[in-house]
């Protein structure tokens, strides 16, 4: 049997296809009629856009309002839609531009870089930081169920465009590069805002919005935080928060592990494992056109797995595909089963997050 880099010893894990999640807690954002047929008739040009706006009326409100819609008009027109959006609905992603406190134009590392290609180079990206720095407003904190944004205390860095929110395992790249431009108190301001949600959630969510509640990414916060230990030396702020890195791990270890046997031992492993047979709600369409010629049981199983890559970080590749040889389907996706699949980097990164929580 063949073996790719990336599994553990051929293993492959026969995952339990129940699904016994819901995408999150927020039904407008994410399990509702209003959200099938926004996406459905393309309301707005971006899968993203709707379910980053703010409502105007509380949840019960707005979807009592929108049965009120369909009892009138059973398959609303798209004008209708639009309509219904522009009322009950603002522009509003939640977040507003913000500048570290701590960004020096002139940090010293640029001072260790002898080529002056180079140098400007890293002086062009270190300049990058104010560009896409925000904050939560406060209209979110005042008024958290009207956002699919999850409020974090301090400032964070975006993608940019419809990306307006705090990515999990690209705050790990963030944190390292702040701290080489010297910006420890804004690195240590976004591990805190990851503590914030881990004591909220029990673990990191992919990013902080509501659709996210139920799905993580590669669990880096203890190697963030070891990171920020090497450069400040913070006992206190490490003997303080480590109860936040614990809590984490231990939702892998129970909610993202599973037991198999091999050459006659029991093993306990994790992967990636988010068993939610929705469509997603920022990938709504595409996710609803992939199962629509799908048997209600494949279709359920790539849904499994299409949140479950998420996930990983890695979506989509032709690494978590069931036969990652085969890319003759018109639509190779179809054949993702990321549940199924032990990934021996996610479960290396679990066990150096141990190994630094037993010599922190």
């Amino acid at each position: 049997m063949q073996v790719f880099p990336f599994l553990l010893a051929a293993v492959v894990v026969l995952a339990d296809s129940t699904d016994v999640l819901p995408p999150c807690r927020k039904r407008v954002y994410c399990n509702s009629k209003l959200l099938h047929l926004m996406e459905i008739n393309k309301v707005y040009a971006g899968p993203r856009e709707y379910i980053n706006l703010r409502m105007n009326y509380d949840e019960n409100k707005t979807l009592n309002d929108f049965e009120k819609l369909l009892n009138s008009s059973n398959n609303p027109s798209k004008g209708q839609l639009i309509k219904f959006a522009n009322k009950y609905f603002s522009n509003d992603s939640g977040v507003e531009p913000w500048v570290p406190p701590d960004f020096n134009t002139d940090p010293e590392f640029l001072n260790d870089i002898e080529d002056e290609t180079l140098r400007d180079f890293a002086r062009s990206i270190h300049n990058s930081w104010p560009r896409s720095g925000v904050k939560v407003k406060d209209d979110v904190v005042q008024n958290p169920d009207r956002y699919s944004l999850i409020p974090v205390p301090n400032g964070f860095f975006v993608p940019g465009g419809a990306f307006q929110e705090m990515y999990y395992w690209d705050s790990n790249w963030i944190v390292k590069g702040l701290l080489i431009s010297g910006m420890q108190e804004t690195a240590k301001g976004i591990i805190e805002n990851l503590f914030e949600l881990v004591d909220k959630l029990r673990h990191v969510p992919a990013a902080n919005r509501w659709y996210y509640e139920n799905i993580s990414q590669p669990p880096l916060l203890t190697e963030m935080v070891a990171t920020y230990y090497s450069y400040t030396n913070d006992t206190a702020f490490l003997r303080k928060n480590i109860k936040y890195l614990e809590k984490e791990i231990d939702f892998w270890l129970k909610e993202r592990s599973i037991y198999i046997r091999k050459d006659g031992k029991n093993y306990k492993v994790c992967r990636y494992f988010v068993p939610i047979a929705h469509p997603r709600p920022y990938a709504y369409y595409s996710d609803t056109e992939v199962t629509e010629d799908l048997s209600e049981q494949d279709g359920k199983e790539f849904l499994h797995s299409a949140w479950s890559t998420f996930e990983s970080g890695w979506d989509f590749s032709s690494r978590w595909f069931k036969d990652p040889r085969d890319t003759s389907e018109a639509t190779p996706r179809k054949g993702t089963r990321t549940m199924h699949i032990i990934p021996v980097d996610l479960n290396a990164i679990i066990a150096n997050a141990l190994q630094h929580i037993a010599n922190f």
